[in-house]
């Protein structure tokens, strides 16, 4: 007898995942083993389930899809993750495509495309529907990775200093903890939101967080 698919589904709404529950269990080989309202519930539930492949919806309360697909990314980068959204949009397609997400469904998809994604991903592959081409997802990552490129020309320094207060430490504070001077950590301030393009301190933080730039 054919081992099923193990599958968790993450979504914030009961009724969506009572039905997505229904269509999954129907095609026989695949079988949802576990549930959650919320990716912070989600990581708690995949370190005490043997999972294969989990579907989640990409707008939740504390902690979106895409977040979860970043954490998961780092921490349990052999799971495929599918993405499920309301919208066929192309910016939300290519920020669960830059999360390291391996398929992306719209909601109203039909129960053979689910199906076929469910099982292309379980199998090592990728789907994100027939509208978009992988080597035009390719070049739009790569016209939307702008944030990354800019956090790539700061030196080692202003990322040690920008961590720091990220981590919400004033400017005498770094200076004491790096043994510098107060003007030079503002000159490395000065330097990183000109490089960021960002115009004060709080701008620079949400940047950085916004776009999945550092751990913190």
């Amino acid at each position: 007898m054919e081992t099923k698919v193990r599958v968790a589904l993450v979504d914030d709404h009961t009724i969506v995942r009572e039905g997505f529950k229904a269509l999954v269990n129907s095609f026989g080989n695949f079988e949802v083993v576990t549930e959650a309202k919320n990716g912070e519930i989600a990581l708690d539930m995949l370190d005490k389930n043997q999972i294969d492949v989990l579907i989640s919806d990409i707008s939740m309360p504390n902690m979106s899809g895409i977040d979860l697909c970043y954490k998961l990314k780092h921490e349990k980068p052999e799971l495929p993750v599918i993405i499920l959204s309301m919208h066929d949009n192309k910016e939300y397609l290519i920020n669960a495509y830059k999360a390291g997400a391996a398929g992306y469904l719209v909601k109203d998809c039909d129960k053979e495309e689910l199906h076929f994604a469910i099982k292309k991903v379980a199998k090592g592959g990728t789907y994100f529907g027939n509208s978009i081409t992988y080597s035009m997802m390719d070049s739009l990552v790569d016209v939307n990775n702008e944030p990354q490129k800019k956090f790539d020309t700061l030196t080692k320094r202003e990322i040690e200093i920008l961590n720091l207060l990220v981590e919400g430490l004033n400017t005498k504070q770094i200076a004491e903890k790096l043994f510098i001077s107060f003007r030079t950590v503002d000159k490395h301030r000065s330097n990183m939101m000109e490089k960021l393009g960002v115009h004060n301190v709080v701008d620079m933080i949400n940047f950085v967080r916004n776009n999945h730039l550092i751990n913190n």
